[in-house]
Formats: structure tokens, sequence, C-alpha cells
């Protein structure tokens, strides 16, 4: 039940604004689903027709919900309907009737711990307001949780956008200062009267000072082009950017888990394991684009920034330990996962 939800899910993490809307009445399907009502019920049929099931989360979406959040969730539920159970679902309007308050009154109140003593019933329930928004904030923060992840993902691409267009303009801005000296030629001896080759010569110093110790020099030592113990060792300015992608990539998998208690998917323990493997595997396939675009030697990053294939090599080799390092932790996180249930 739970994956075919998970695959809906992901098909509305684009859909912020809505999202806000649709959670009222997701939580309160999320909450309500815990309950067994017709075990010869598929989950769909359950779902979009269940007379004892509809019941209890239209009651409950009348008690908690705006007008407006329930049309919204009915829309959402439905598209899972259509689109996954090939079937309609049953609308709010058919039940309104008899929504009556005496009605609602006089159903039976759950609470979080009868998921587990008394899951099975033979008539409709509604959920009390703790277990509505423990189901609506289960289905809020997970729904959350997967489109941070995606965000995340789309940092690799920031990160490694940022690092090109850097050398891009740098390499444009070389071209532009020569194109400028080929159409006007300097004249010396009239540059040494004048007062301009003062600040020419200071951009000059910071531009050499700049190669000098940050952008030529090997990291240690002179074994940029030697190797050191079998390896080469990269210049200052790569190290920088290696070491920079290191460190972004590990304090982005480390924060921003919502982990709280209690959770209708996940015990708390279970919450971090799932999360943790959710952000390492997206994280992982992000970096796949990058490492094949940096491998190739026809690489057109190569002509617009005029950087060497060893350098876009190097940045290859240490996404792909990045990627490696992940995806190893995704496959361990969700063991534990699994262990943990």
């Amino acid at each position: 039940m739970f994956s075919l939800r998970f695959i809906f899910i992901s098909t509305i993490l684009a859909l912020s604004v809505a999202a806000n809307a649709i959670d009222c009445l997701e939580g309160i399907v999320t909450a309500t689903g815990k309950f067994t009502f017709n075990a010869t019920d598929d989950y769909y049929n359950n779902l979009c027709h269940g007379e004892f099931f509809l019941t209890s989360v239209y009651a409950a979406a009348k008690v908690y919900c705006t007008p407006e959040e329930i049309v919204a969730g009915s829309a959402a539920i439905g598209k899972t309907c259509s689109e996954y159970g090939f079937t309609v679902l049953t609308p709010y309007a058919e039940f309104a009737p008899i929504l009556t308050d005496a009605f609602i009154s006089s159903l039976p109140v759950v609470n979080f711990e009868d998921i587990v003593v008394e899951p099975t019933r033979n008539t409709s329930v509604i959920v009390s307001e703790s277990l509505y928004k423990t189901g609506k904030n289960t289905y809020a923060v997970f729904v959350q949780s997967l489109a941070l992840d995606s965000r995340y993902g789309w940092g690799v691409y920031g990160f490694w956008c940022g690092i090109l267009l850097i050398g891009i303009v740098t390499r444009f801005v070389k071209f532009l200062a020569h194109k400028m000296q080929q159409n006007h030629p300097v004249d010396v001896t009239a540059l040494e009267s004048c007062s301009y080759p003062a600040v020419y010569t200071t951009a000059q110093k910071i531009r050499g000072w700049s190669q000098a110790k940050i952008i030529l020099p090997p990291l240690i030592g002179t074994h940029h082009r030697r190797l050191l113990g079998g390896f080469t060792i990269p210049t200052r300015i790569q190290s920088f950017v290696v070491l920079a992608y290191w460190a972004w990539s590990i304090i982005i998998c480390a924060v921003s888990y919502n982990i709280f208690s209690p959770n209708i998917y996940y015990t708390t323990e279970v919450q971090a394991w799932r999360y943790i493997s959710d952000r390492t595997a997206v994280m992982s396939y992000a970096n796949l684009p990058v490492m094949w675009m940096f491998s190739g030697r026809n690489n057109v990053f190569l002509w617009a920034t005029g950087w060497e294939f060893s350098t876009f090599n190097l940045f290859h080799r240490h996404v792909a330990r990045i990627a490696t390092l992940r995806i190893m932790t995704d496959t361990e996180a969700l063991n534990l996962d699994c262990d943990s249930q």
C-alpha cells in the first residue's frame, strides 16, 4: 500500500502550492488508511469506493478541512484512483447528505494507539484531532522531504555550473583583453609618461600573484607534474574546488531531516534511515550527468573554459567517488531501514 502511495506522491513534488491545499485530506487518508474496514477489498477499491473508509475520511474532512481543501484533496486522490487504480473516486457530494453533526458525533473516535490495539473495524470511524494532525504531518513531511531531496539534487548542477561559469567568464575576459591589445597596440614610450601604467602594473601584479600562489602551484611541494607515491597532486585551485565539493556533499546529506514522533509511516529510528537513504540515492543519481560530462575528451567545456583535460578528469574522479559513497550509504541505510521495521 505504501509503495503505491509513494508513486503518486512522487508525481506532485513540483506542485508546492497545491500540496499545501491537499495536505488536510491526504493526512486524513493517511491516518484512516491504517485501519482495515473490509479485508476483501483491494487497496484501490477501498480508497476509491470503500463505504466505511470514505465515510470515515469525509466525516473527518468535514470537521477538520475547509471546503477548498476538500476539493483540492479530492482532486489529488481522484487522480490516484484514475491513473493507478483505473477507477473513479466516489465524490464527497454523495456522502455529504449523511454527514450531519449528529451522525458524525455518533462515530467512534480513534487515536494513534488504536492503530495497534484495534486496527480492524466493522463500522466507520472518525480520527481524533491529534491523530488527524499526526497523519497530516506525516504526509506533509514525507512529501516535503522528497521535494527537498530533489532541490538538493539540482544543487549538484548549481555547484558545477558556478565553477564552469567562473572559468568561462575568465576565458572570455582574457579573449577580450587580447583582442583589444591586437586592435589598439600599446605605445610603451607614451605610457611611461602618464599615470595609467601604475594602475596597469597593479592589476598585473595581482594577476601574477594569484597565478603564482593560487592557480598554478601544486598543493604539496612541486608534485603536480611529478608523481608523489604514484599519485599526481592537484594544483591549489583544483584542490580548493574538490575540497569544497566534498564539504558541500557531506553537509547537504547531513542536514534538513524533519524527524518527529508519533509518525504514521515510521518509527523515529526508521525515519532517520529512510530519509538518509532517499537523500543519498537522489544525490548519487544527480552526479551521473556530471560524471559523464567531465569524462569525455570532446567535452565542450574544454573549449569554453580553456582548462586542460586533466582538470576535468580530476573533477570526474572525485564526483565518481562521492557518488559511489552515496550509493553505498543508500544501500546500507535501506538495509538498516528494513531491519528496523
